[in-house]
C-alpha cells in the first residue's frame, strides 16, 4: 500500500483510522521502523532479538544455535532511471509459543509461529508501506 504525504488512500485517512482502531483496541501496531538504504543495498530492521534453540550433537553433547524472532524487515531498494524508487518489501512476524513446543533433554524449547509477505512497490516519493495479518 502506498500511502500520500498525508496518509490517504483512495479518499480514505489511513493513518486516522489506524490511530483509532489503536485507541478501541482493535489495531495494535508492532513497530514503526524508518529505513534508509542506498539503491542495491538490503536495509534491514529487527525488533525483539533471538532465541537460544538447545541442539543435540554426537555424543550426547548439546550446542546452541540461535533464531531471530519477532518483527523484521528487510528491503532492497532499487532507483530506477526516471527517479522511481522500487523497493522488493520482505516483512516478517514471528512469536514464541508454547502450543507447538519440543522438550529437548529435558528443557522445553517453544515453538515459533511466522507469518511473512513479500512485494515490491513503486512510487515517487519516500514510500511509505502498512502490512497487517490477523490472529
Amino acid at each position: 500500500m502506498t500511502v500520500g504525504l498525508a496518509g490517504r488512500l483512495l479518499g480514505m485517512d489511513v493513518l486516522g483510522a489506524i490511530g483509532l482502531g489503536e485507541t478501541l483496541g482493535q489495531v495494535t501496531t508492532l513497530a514503526n521502523p524508518n529505513l534508509t538504504a542506498l539503491s542495491g543495498k538490503t536495509g534491514t530492521f529487527l525488533a525483539r532479538g533471538e532465541i537460544p534453540i538447545p541442539l543435540t550433537q554426537a555424543l550426547g553433547t548439546i550446542s546452541v544455535e540461535y533464531k531471530q524472532y519477532g518483527i523484521s524487515l528487510a528491503y532492497p531498494p532499487r532507483v530506477l532511471s526516471d527517479g522511481c524508487n522500487s523497493p522488493r518489501v520482505r516483512p516478517e512476524v514471528s512469536q514464541l509459543g508454547y502450543a507447538n513446543a519440543i522438550t529437548l533433554s529435558g528443557t522445553r524449547v517453544p515453538g515459533l509461529t511466522t507469518r511473512r509477505a513479500e512485494t515490491t512497490v513503486h512510487g515517487r516519493r519516500p514510500i511509505s508501506t502498512a502490512c497487517c495479518w490477523s490472529r
